[in-house]
């Protein structure tokens, strides 16, 4: 992590603090973010790629996206190919929350994360039916799982107009994958009861 730093700062201090268009980087252990207009990025990131395999890091360009937040991206999207990345339109998940272009981008990007966060828990789901002595224990994961720090966050740092609707209907249905796979009860008939 100290050889990455160190490559990073270089790289940092001379072709984006020192540009005529600064950019930004930060980084947490290999993680990796660049801020910066895209001619100053696509020209820094295969500097930045180089710098990193002099001290035996590979970038992986699977797991490296191209954000922008602009109407027009025919130039965004030539780039993200030239440089072999994929590319992310109007909004992006960072530091656990969401930046956004308008309110569609971040409710479209909100209902991803609330599959992601179902997805989630039906791993856990399968468990409780796999080993009879173990149901407890999963249940409680799973509901730790449930309330997990990412929707709480989430719904401190954007505006309760665009999470209202995307909690709720996590909410619904993680209530019905508890209802069903650890109360193992008819979910449809016990939610209508409870409305």
């Amino acid at each position: 992590t100290m050889a990455i730093q160190h490559q990073l700062t270089d790289v940092r201090s001379k072709y984006l603090e020192s540009g005529d268009v600064p950019g930004v980087m930060f980084s947490y252990l290999d993680d990796i973010t660049v801020c910066a207009d895209l001619g100053t990025l696509t020209s820094v990131f295969p500097i930045m790629k180089q710098a990193l395999a002099e001290v035996g890091f590979e970038v992986s360009l699977e797991k490296t996206t191209l954000v922008t937040f602009n109407t027009d991206v025919d130039n965004e999207h030539e780039a993200a190919a030239g440089l072999g990345i994929a590319i992310e339109e109007g909004s992006t998940e960072l530091l656990g929350s969401v930046l956004y272009r308008d309110c569609q981008s971040a409710v479209d990007y909100l209902d991803q994360l609330d599959d992601e966060w179902i997805r989630q828990a039906r791993n856990l789901v399968k468990y409780t039916e796999a080993d009879e002595p173990y149901r407890l224990q999963v249940a409680l994961r799973i509901l730790r799982q449930s309330f997990s720090a990412k929707p709480g966050y989430i719904s401190r740092c954007l505006p309760p107009h665009l999470t209202k609707q995307p909690l709720e209907e996590f909410n619904q249905e993680l209530l019905v994958e508890l209802l069903s796979h650890i109360a193992r009860v008819d979910y449809a008939r016990t939610l209508g009861g409870l409305h």
